[in-house]
């Protein structure tokens, strides 16, 4: 069973993101996009994390999530249309908690080198998503702040109204190798990276949503 804890949640950890700008009408077709905010996706950015929470309120886990952009809901806010992590406490509080339909997956981190990071995914035995990322050699480490960011999430018959804020250290990074599974994740694998950035490490609070009924 489970290990039930209610929010707010304090997570700690290192990861990268990947930041894409294309067509709306693109974004649209990579699909996962829930049928009930597909007429309320405006586009812009829209974002692949790779997350190794090193601390949390149902401990250490691992994270790949997919944000397609900008929702319009009771204002602006983001939405994580396709996610997996690598623990059944964090599958299960991620969706009690906001609603965020958490899968759960096999994660491989592996260090190539000093500079170097190799990570696969794997559900069921069947890949995900492999990745090689290569930090900056002349990065220097730049202090992030994570303002309030919104996210609506709807699951089971309702809207998360979720919003989450943090700081941490990151530098750039860049993409040696990267191969998607479109069955089981977003197809970015043809995609031109905008920005991929290396956290280096962070802290943020993800806190105690607010929910309304779905219709």
């Amino acid at each position: 069973m489970a290990n039930l804890k209610p929010p707010p949640w304090e997570l700690k950890g290192s990861g990268y993101i990947i930041l894409y700008k294309i067509p709306k009408a693109l974004t649209l077709k990579l699909g996962f996009i829930p049928q009930s905010l597909k007429g309320r996706f405006k586009g812009g950015v829209l974002s692949v994390i790779v997350v190794d929470y090193k601390q949390t309120d149902a401990g250490p886990y691992r994270e790949l999530l997919y944000i397609p952009g900008v929702f319009y809901k009771e204002g602006a806010r983001r939405s994580i249309s396709k996610i997996y992590v690598s623990t059944t406490d964090s599958l299960i509080n991620g969706r009690k908690n906001w609603g965020i339909p958490k899968e759960l997956a096999d994660f491989k981190f592996e260090k190539l080198n000093s500079r170097s990071e190799y990570i696969m995914v794997r559900k069921e035995g069947k890949p995900v998503a492999e990745f090689i990322f290569m930090e900056g050699r002349f990065c220097f480490p730049l202090k992030i702040r994570f303002l309030p960011f919104n996210l609506i999430q709807v699951y089971e018959n309702k809207y998360y109204y979720n919003t989450f804020r943090g700081e941490g250290v990151a530098g750039s990074a860049k993409i040696r190798h990267i191969d998607i599974n479109s069955s089981m994740f977003p197809q970015v694998s043809s995609l031109k990276p905008r920005m991929v950035i290396k956290i280096k490490s962070f802290s943020m609070i993800f806190q105690t949503p607010k929910t309304k009924n779905l219709g």
